[in-house]
């Protein structure tokens, strides 16, 4: 698969694309469209959004020009980015939003784009021409590289159920009985703090959970989730993808540390900020003020 960055556009690209290349996007991923995907501060792919869902959106992989294009591969035509593209289209995988980061535009119609899945599963026509190389062992070579490197982005999760992301399964307790008041007992965290951590809004420490999965008899698994509230989607929007990029710079830490942060803070936020005192949404205040706190070294 091409090696990108992320601010410097491939050779070969239209200017419409150039440009696209490194403008920050407005709005969420629609079917169709291509968009570059990064992770850390790395471009790593592109992307067709093939299928849309509230947690994580379908995509097939996408290179640049038709070079290793055989049969097996569609090309989409040198309109949408200035050049040919080669669409694996049988190596549709689920990637989280947090992934996406430019839109580079549309490429199919949502009919189309129906149809090119369709004939991913099936003898249908597809809608697309398709390459013409023939199967030689450096083409397999290189179409084997492109589909680990992209099928390795559906491995990354944010947030997760590891330690320092994972919050509290509230279900699993409160269906053998207990509430808060028990929670707080037998964790024997601060008042303020077990609420929180009862609430999901703050992450379930490792001896926490050993606590309650001894003291309860359920197993460590069940008791953890990845956190699922409506701020953390709203922080996978690629809307605020650079924003945290510049706030993992500034702070000296990764991209998913960042995320975190914010996370983190988005209960001070509610507890500092009326809903009337609010700029934009409790997300977009809480990454405006930690961005400009780390510009000013704080």
């Amino acid at each position: 698969m091409n090696d990108f960055e992320l601010d410097v556009a491939p050779a070969g690209l239209s200017d419409a694309a150039r440009a696209a290349w490194c403008r920050e996007p407005m709005s969420l991923p629609q079917l169709g469209e291509i968009w570059l995907l990064s992770w850390n501060g790395h471009a790593h792919a592109l992307v067709l959004v093939t299928a849309l869902s509230p947690d994580y959106v379908l995509g097939m992989p996408v290179m640049l020009g038709a070079g290793h294009a055989t049969e097996d591969e569609m090309l989409l035509p040198a309109s949408v980015l200035g050049t040919e593209l080669t669409l694996l289209h049988r190596a549709e995988t689920g990637l989280g939003r947090f992934l996406f980061h430019r839109n580079l535009g549309v490429a199919l119609s949502e009919s189309d784009t129906a149809r090119v899945r369709n004939a991913a599963y099936s003898t249908e026509q597809p809608p697309l021409r398709v390459g013409t190389q023939a199967f030689a062992r450096e083409v397999g070579e290189v179409l084997d590289s492109a589909l680990r490197k992209f099928q390795s982005l559906c491995f990354i999760e944010w947030p997760s159920v590891e330690m320092g992301e994972a919050v509290l399964n509230r279900s699993a307790l409160e269906q053998i009985g207990v509430n808060a008041r028990e929670f707080r007992t037998v964790s024997d965290l601060p008042t303020s703090v077990a609420l929180r951590t009862w609430r999901g809004d703050e992450p379930l420490g490792e001896a926490v959970l050993n606590k309650l999965s001894a003291h309860f008899k359920v197993a460590r698994e069940e008791l953890v989730s990845a956190p699922d509230d409506t701020n953390t989607h709203e922080l996978s929007e690629p809307r605020f993808k650079s924003d945290l990029l510049e706030l993992a710079s500034n702070l000296s830490m990764t991209e998913r540390e960042a995320r975190n942060r914010v996370r983190g803070e988005f209960a001070l936020a509610a507890r500092s900020n009326s809903l009337g005192e609010l700029r934009k949404t409790l997300v977009e205040d809480t990454v405006i003020r930690l961005l400009e706190a780390s510009r000013d070294g704080d």
